[in-house]
Parts: structure tokens; C-alpha cells; sequence
């Protein structure tokens, strides 16, 4: 089935050479796995038996596991019987000798011409093909394809190897059977229990129902299950209760409260003791409130008690952050294998045992694409919209792939947020972990400092959308032919709304400074041993008051203020002139007037976005921020 699904035809010559990323190269798989005493035991004592069926394959190519062998084989026995009886001892032996290591290595090349060559290991060989769920473990694989259909029962099987032989062939990887026949299987569970009971051997079967009853008290309190009833009609229901009462089939679930019931049952009902169980996607068809909790369910009904493991592979953050950092869980980063940043192991531990790596996967936010020991970028934005942190991505995706982006917020945060990381990266010698990247607007607030602090070229990073082939795109998409200007048009409407801002600018640039000027004059504080410290903090009261008034004296009688007006206003008129106003103005304001004034009807946000999808579907990439990533990623 695995071969069918990636279209290759074993019986033809190098066909699996389709799996190698690089043809020069073999590919190597390989994995070491333990078995529990019980399981030695089992095959230590039923050696001979369990080798029997590899022993006829190798002298005489026949399957005795199945139906096919039955009298009309006796022949074949005449035959061979010496044989296979003498080479079933040597097996045996082998066997037993092998079963004595502490763990077992699997191991498949396939070479450049596409040959596969398997290491042989006898002890796991032997757990493959004897399908013994009651003494040895399987690997049992469910894929994120599970469609939960309604079903009739129309029958129960009372056969228990009808059913072994149904669970065999859709072990591991016949996970479009999986999920047939659910009721069918409770029904019979329910059946053979209650025969059991009247031949005085209850508890032969596992209860499924208690596990199930424990399920929807932690997920579903609304609603309880008891398990399959007899009816009057002389069926049996699947009754769900609300207060009390029977209130519809267990099939009338939504698909998320399937996808715990029906996933759990098959899972509890296919997996045997010492089982690995491989779960795609188990959020499916969850929101995260019936996430909480469902961790420590699986791992306690599943896990513990049956002495098995559980790999779960999830894109969910809910799931994640319920598992990250516990010492019942680990949990791992699957990495690109190819690319410059490609480690020696693509499965990458996330630990968040230190405070430095809590701290980056608090900050992170989304675990699901928090990419361990890479670089981690602070941009400016607010965290809630993180429209910077879209822009890059969208842009450069590339470079998001690589790196965690963070937004930090205003400079001042982005500031304070960066500082405080990398001098924890720095003393834990990760000097080159962290970055921060702030707009280059007229702020005179100081960026910090190091030389992994960098700025955008241009005064927002919504500069660089301000392009007009792209502008008149997007205008096109949502207006059609009928009213769209030309890139000359929009140019002069931009031009416009700068010249209408300037004054505006000057203003707002001198109110920084002098806000600056005089914040910076208050500096109140006592000696931290003090035990008066109402009346140890007027002296640096009344001095910060003292500089504050000489500050505001000066701002008032010195010129000073008219003289930076006429600074500023010549910067922003010099910029018009000179044509580089697209980078010295505010790209934020100026695409939010053009907006306004020409495109009524569309919401900023809308148009903003329309211009990085036509941006995106070019694969543009602005010069200025091109220059300034590619820096981040060079370090």
C-alpha cells in the first residue's frame, strides 16, 4: 500500500531511486527499537512456531499464514517437511541468541540505481509478521484522511479471529478501513461481554466503557455515554444522554465530538500492549477548547496504561503549549533536510527548560512555526496585527521560512524587548541569536545598541508597497477597467498628500524633540538603603524640576525651536524636490490618504493587502528590505 501511494512498481528495476533527493546519494533510514520483557518472553519461548512461516517462504515460497494453506498443500509437506523442520531449529536459535540484545537496529539503504538493502534483524522481523496484538506490540498508524460515516448495525461477529484477522490487514497503514465498522465493533465488544458474564468469566474483555465515560466527563460534561443497551425491538443502541435522559445515537455527533469518541475507540480498540501508535493531525475537526486536556487523556488511556507510545504530528499551538516543556512529553521541530540552514537532524528538540528559551516561545507566539535554535527577528508592529511581520512574509517568505518573527510593538519596546534577549543570548554565548529591525522614521528615540539593530531605509516599512505599477493593480482588481488612473496619476495623487502633510510633520517632529528634551530632564531616585524615603526623594524632586524649567527657559528664549522648524520643513521640502520623499515621509499616512480621497467604499486594511497579493504573485522584493534581511541572514 505505501508503494502504491507513491506510484512505484517494486517489481521494476530502480524505481525507488524516485525517492532520492539527491541521485548521487543513498538514501539511509534507520531506527533502533526495544521490546518489553513480555515480548522477549513470547517469542523466546514460541521460537520455533513463530520463525516457521519466514522458514516456508525461504525453501519453498508458500504463505502458511493465511487460508492458502490447507490440504491441498500436503505435498508440499511431503517434500519439504525435513527441511523446514531442520531449518526452523537454526532459526529458532538464531532467534533466541539475537533476543538477548538490549535494543534491535533496523536499517534500509537504497542506493543511486534504486536497490534496497535491508539489514537483517530477526527479532522485529518476527513481531512484523505475527500479528499477536495480546502479547506482542504493532506500529498502528493513523493518517489526518478520517471520515467518520453513519452505520447501521446489521450485524454482530462473534468470531474473534474474524476480527484479529480484520485489525491485521489494517494495521499501520490501511487507514482507509480504520474507521468502519465502529459500531459494529461495540456492539460485539457489548455482546461478548455480556456472554462472558453469564458464564461466570467477566472481565475476560478490556471495558471500553469506562474509558469512554471518563471521555465525555473531560471533554463533553454537557453529555454522558454508557455504553451500548438492549432495546425492546431486541437491537442494539448507542444512546448519548443530556440530563439524564437518552437523547440521540452516538452517530448524531458533530465531527469534533467524533473525532474523540470514534478516534479514541479505534485507537483503545487496535492498540495492544507495547504498541507505537502514529497519530496525523489530531486536532482534526477540533476547536481548541476540546484540545485542552487531550494530551494527558491520550497519554494516561493510551500511554501509560497500556505501556505504549505516541507520536503525534500537529500544527496545532493549543496542543503544543499543552505539551512543551513537561518531562512526560518531548516535543520536536521537523526541519528542512535541504537548504543553506539544513541541520545534521531534521527532528530538533524543543525543550523550553531555560529561561531564554521560554522567554523566545512565549514571545513567538504560534509554536506550530516556531523554528528552534534560529534567529530571531523583532520587528516593529502591534503583536495583535503584526502587519510588519505579514509584510515580510509575504515578501520574503524565504526569509520567514528561516527565521522566528516577532512583533515587538512601538521602537521603544522593540527596544527594550531586544536589549533584555541579547544580553541573555550573549551570556549564554548565542550572541548572534537575536536581531532587531525599527523604522527609520524621525523619532529621536535611540534604537538599541549593538550591531544586530538595524533599520528599514525608508520611514515605514508601508514605504515600500508605495510602488505605482502595483498601487494602480490593486486599484484595478477592486474598481475594473472602467475608473482605473494611470501610474502617472497615482504618482502625482502621493506627491500630493506629501506636500499636504508637511507642515503637519514639522510640527509633529519639534513636539518630539522638545518632549524628549524635557522627559529626559527628570531624573527622581534615593540611595535604595535609605529609611526616609519620602524626604530622600525631594532633592532629586526639586533638581529635576530645576532642569526641567531651564529646559523649557532655553526652548522658549534661545531661537532654538524656530531654528529646527526651519531645519525640518527645508529636510521635507528638499526631500520633494529631490524626489526621495517616498522614503522621508510617512508611507503609512500616504497610503491611507490615497485611500480616502480616491477609493471610496475600500477599508485601508482591504487595500493594503490587495497591493502584497499583486506584489506576492511577482515576487517582488523591495531593494531596501531585500538589503537589510539579507543582512540578517548573512550574520
Amino acid at each position: 500500500m505505501w508503494l502504491g501511494e507513491f506510484g512505484i512498481n517494486p517489481n521494476t528495476p530502480g524505481e525507488l531511486s524516485g525517492l532520492l533527493r539527491d541521485s548521487n546519494r543513498s538514501m539511509v533510514i534507520e531506527a533502533a527499537m526495544e521490546l518489553s520483557e513480555r515480548e522477549v518472553r513470547f517469542l523466546h519461548d514460541r521460537a520455533t512456531q513463530v520463525v516457521v512461516p519466514l522458514v516456508w517462504r525461504e525453501i519453498a515460497n508458500v504463505d502458511v499464514r493465511g487460508v492458502g494453506f490447507h490440504l491441498s498443500t500436503i505435498p508440499l509437506l511431503q517434500i519439504h517437511g525435513d527441511a523446514v523442520a531442520n531449518r526452523a531449529a537454526e532459526r529458532a536459535e538464531q532467534l533466541k541468541a539475537e533476543l538477548s540484545a538490549p535494543s534491535f537496529k533496523l536499517r534500509i539503504e537504497v542506493n543511486p540505481l534504486g536497490h534496497p538493502l535491508i539489514h537483517e534483524c530477526l527479532p522485529i522481523q518476527m513481531v512484523f509478521e505475527n500479528y499477536e496484538p495480546g502479547a506482542l506490540g504493532v506500529l498502528e498508524y493513523h493518517s489526518a484522511s478520517r471520515i467518520y460515516e453513519r452505520e447501521a448495525v446489521g450485524g454482530v461477529n462473534l468470531n474473534l479471529d474474524a476480527v484479529t484477522e480484520q485489525r491485521r490487514t489494517q494495521s499501520l497503514y490501511n487507514w482507509r478501513e480504520k474507521y468502519k465498522n465502529v459500531k459494529s465493533e461495540l456492539a460485539a465488544h457489548y455482546v461478548r461481554e455480556t456472554i462472558a458474564q453469564k458464564s461466570g468469566v467477566a472481565g475476560r474483555f478490556p471495558d471500553l466503557n469506562e474509558t469512554l465515560t471518563a471521555l465525555f466527563e473531560q471533554f463533553f460534561p454537557d453529555k454522558s455515554y454508557h455504553g451500548p443497551r438492549a432495546s425492546p425491538a431486541g437491537l442494539v443502541d448507542f444512546p448519548v444522554w443530556i440530563d439524564g435522559k437518552p437523547a440521540h445515537d452516538i452517530d448524531e455527533l458533530s465531527s469534533g465530538e467524533k473525532e474523540l469518541v470514534y478516534g479514541y475507540l479505534r485507537l483503545r480498540n487496535s492498540a495492544p500492549h507495547s504498541s507505537v501508535l502514529l497519530i496525523d493531525e489530531p486536532e482534526l475537526h477540533l476547536n481548541p477548547r476540546l484540545l485542552q486536556g487531550m494530551p494527558d487523556f491520550y497519554h494516561k488511556y493510551l500511554g501509560s496504561e497500556l505501556g505504549n507510545q505516541l507520536w503525534l504530528v500537529t500544527h496545532s499551538d493549543a496542543l503544543l503549549r499543552q505539551a512543551v516543556g513537561r518531562q512526560t512529553y518531548s516535543v520536536f521541530h521537523m526541519a528542512s533536510a535541504a537548504g543553506p540552514d539544513a541541520p545534521d537532524s531534521q527532528a530538533i528538540a524543543i525543550s523550553a527548560n531555560d529561561e531564554m528559551e521560554r522567554a523566545v516561545v512565549d514571545i513567538v507566539g504560534d509554536l506550530a512555526a516556531y523554528r528552534p535554535r534560529g534567529k530571531v527577528v523583532i520587528v516593529e508592529g502591534d503583536p495583535d496585527s503584526a502587519v510588519d511581520v505579514e509584510i515580510i512574509g509575504r515578501l520574503f517568505p524565504e526569509f520567514e521560512k528561516r527565521v522566528n518573527l516577532v512583533s515587538g510593538g512601538n521602537k521603544s519596546r522593540v527596544r527594550d524587548l531586544y536589549a533584555v534577549l541579547s544580553q541573555a543570548a550573549e551570556d549564554a554565548g548565542l550572541a548572534d541569536r537575536f536581531y532587531a529591525i525599527t523604522d527609520r522614521d524621525h523619532s529621536s528615540l535611540e534604537s538599541a545598541a549593538g550591531d544586530n539593530v538595524m533599520k528599514w531605509d525608508s520611514y515605514h516599512i508601508e514605504n515600500y508597497l508605495l510602488d505605482p505599477s502595483y498601487l494602480r493593480k490593486a486599484i484595478l482588481a477592486v474598481r475594473g477597467t472602467t475608473k482605473t488612473p494611470s501610474e502617472q496619476d497615482i504618482e502625482g495623487w502621493l506627491l500630493s498628500s506629501a506636500k499636504d502633510l508637511v507642515e503637519r510633520l514639522v510640527l509633529e517632529f519639534l513636539q518630539g524633540e522638545v518632549n524628549d528634551r524635557l522627559v529626559s530632564s527628570i531624573r527622581v531616585g534615593a540611595n535604595p538603603t535609605t529609611r526616609t524615603p519620602a524626604s530622600d526623594l525631594i532633592p532629586s524632586i526639586k533638581g529635576s524640576a530645576e532642569r526641567v524649567a531651564a529646559a523649557a527657559h532655553d526652548l522658549v528664549t534661545t531661537g532654538g525651536l524656530e531654528e529646527r522648524e526651519a531645519e525640518f520643513r527645508e529636510s521635507l521640502i528638499a526631500a520633494l524636490d529631490t524626489g526621495t520623499w517616498k522614503k522621508e515621509f510617512p508611507g503609512r499616512r500616504l497610503l491611507n490618504s490615497l485611500v480616502d480621497q480616491h477609493l471610496e467604499g475600500i477599508s485601508y486594511v482591504v487595500f493594503r493587502n490587495l497591493v502584497l497579493d499583486k506584489m506576492a504573485e511577482a515576487s517582488y522584493r523591495p531593494a531596501g528590505m531585500a538589503e537589510v534581511l539579507e543582512a540578517v541572514v548573512k550574520d
